[in-house]
Formats: structure tokens, sequence, C-alpha cells
């Protein structure tokens, strides 16, 4: 059977007129409007186009030709693959001012909006580790355990090590659950054959109590070597209030299933 060819990626240079509201860059090419992640307005980029790519990753950023002077350096070394954060590589003191804007842009555009004040945004003494909640997928890369991020516009799990934006408490416990699955040989789970044990972990830490949920995403309530996974949590994690274990065995994307187990500390 003859293989279909695929249609080769061209590549364009453009310029970066602005961003739209999810932060993207907002190019013409072609009398066509293109956007491209993680670039800032005044910069020239060089973008290639990949037509046999679903739609949302059909364009994607080359290099950077001429960068703005607004442009810093991520301090994650994931940024340009993941697709959790969209503007780290922008300064801070602009990053405020164009959530600023998008919200003076959405009053503006509303009728029933119109005239309230926009005050200015009021920005984070650390901008970093403030998010309270993260669920991860486990999955087995090179025959290992390991808990990963979506590559930006697919479906592909990159390795990761810490996440920036998640809590101390949770890239803690994942590299606790981690190191727990490698080694006791977890069987992780694999959405292909619907085979494996580990699916997820979410981490959940109070910020007034600054108390610290896990959750093990698991096919079956059997946990081999759960004691040990919960001495090393009981002892990495100073403020945990419990661990759960959430029972999901359906054939699904969604994360959580319908039973929690309590396997230590309070609900």
């Amino acid at each position: 059977m003859t293989q279909q060819r695929q249609t080769p990626a061209s590549k364009f240079t453009v310029t970066i007129e602005s961003l739209n509201a999810d932060g993207a860059g907002v190019a013409q090419h072609k009398q066509h409007k293109v956007m491209i992640e993680k670039t800032l307005p005044g910069e020239v980029v060089e973008m290639s186009y990949h037509p046999e790519r679903p739609r949302k990753s059909r364009i994607r950023l080359k290099r950077i030709l001429t960068p703005s002077p607004e442009r810093v350096a991520a301090p994650c070394e994931y940024f340009d693959r993941c697709c959790g954060c969209h503007l780290q590589h922008m300064d801070y003191g602009q990053q405020l001012q164009f959530k600023q804007s998008v919200i003076e842009n959405l009053v503006r555009e509303n009728d029933v909006l119109s005239g309230i004040a926009v005050h200015p945004v009021t920005g984070m003494p650390e901008p970093f580790h403030y998010r309270n909640k993260a669920q991860l997928p486990f999955y087995d890369y090179n025959g290992e355990a390991t808990f990963g991020l979506f590559r930006s516009g697919t479906h592909e799990l990159i390795p990761v090590n810490h996440c920036p934006v998640e809590s101390r408490e949770a890239n803690i416990a994942l590299g606790i659950v981690r190191d727990w699955a490698r080694q006791f040989r977890i069987p992780i789970y694999d959405e292909l054959t619907h085979s494996g044990l580990l699916r997820h972990v979410a981490v959940r830490k109070s910020v007034f109590t600054k108390e610290t949920m896990v959750v093990l995403v698991t096919t079956s309530r059997d946990i081999p070597h759960i004691a040990d996974l919960l001495r090393a949590l009981k002892t990495g994690l100073s403020g945990l209030r419990s661990v759960q274990i959430n029972l999901n065995t359906a054939d699904t994307n969604t994360i959580l299933g319908d039973e929690n187990i309590l396997a230590w500390g309070e609900n």
C-alpha cells in the first residue's frame, strides 16, 4: 500500500502586532491573522506552518529574529515545551499591565459594564509557587515512573522534575510518589492498553491553614507498599493532613473517579 506523503511545513517571517486575551502574539500573513504563542509585540519572528497537524498545533514559533526589550529569560526550564504557562517570557511588570488591559477591553466592549473603573492590577510579592492545587498524570517513561505536563498543543507528555508555579508541598509530594513508584516498581497506568495502577497524583494545600492533602488516583483500592509511601509522605511533608485514594477504573480522560478512600489522616 502506498503511503500518503505529508505536506512539508512552510516557514514565514512575521512581525507581532499585539497580544490576544490568551497572551498569544497576533500577526498578519498574506491577509490572514495568525496567533503565535510565547511572542511579544514588536518582535520579528520566524514561524512554521504544519498543515497536517491538528488546527491548534499547526503554527509553531521557530525562532526570535528581533526580540522585544520586554522579553526576559523564562525562569522555568520547561517553558518552551509546556503549555501550562503563557507569560513567563514577559517582564512581570508588563504582565500586570497586560492583564489590566485585557480587563479594560472587556469592560469597554460590554455595554452593561460601561463606566466601571478598572484599578491597577496588584502583583504578588512572589509570583511563583502560588497554585494551591496540582493534578499531574503519571506515565511510564523509558521504563520508569514519571510525572509530566503536556507539550503545548499536543497530548504528548514531557517529563518534569518540578513545576515553579505549583506549591512547594506539591513538588515535594510528587517527587516522593515518583521515587516510591520507581523503588517498588508500581505499575503505571497506560491509557492505550488500559492496564496499570497509578494514574494521577493530586495535591491540595490550604492557603489559610497551610495543611496539605495528597490524593493518589488509581485503578484499584489495593496498593502494594502503601505503608512505605505513607511513611515517606509523613516524613517529607510537615503539614500533611490526609492521604486519599481516588478510585478511577473508567476508560476516560477524566482525572478523578467517584469513590474516595481515606488511607491516612482526617477527611
